[in-house]
């Protein structure tokens, strides 16, 4: 079992993109994808240890 992470800051309609052409390529029976939304507020208060 594999677990990646990614993080994106997009526009709205740049997500609906991204999501729809990421669940079209999983396969739905083994992969999944976890999409989470973060406030302005919870943004600013995010703890960052090592930045790449």
């Amino acid at each position: 079992m594999q677990y990646s992470a990614f993080e994106c800051k997009l526009r709205r309609e740049y997500f609906i993109i991204l999501r729809y052409k990421l669940e079209s390529l999983i396969k739905k029976n083994e992969d999944s994808i976890i999409f989470y939304r973060q406030c302005k507020q919870c943004f600013g208060r995010l703890l960052v240890s090592v930045k790449v």
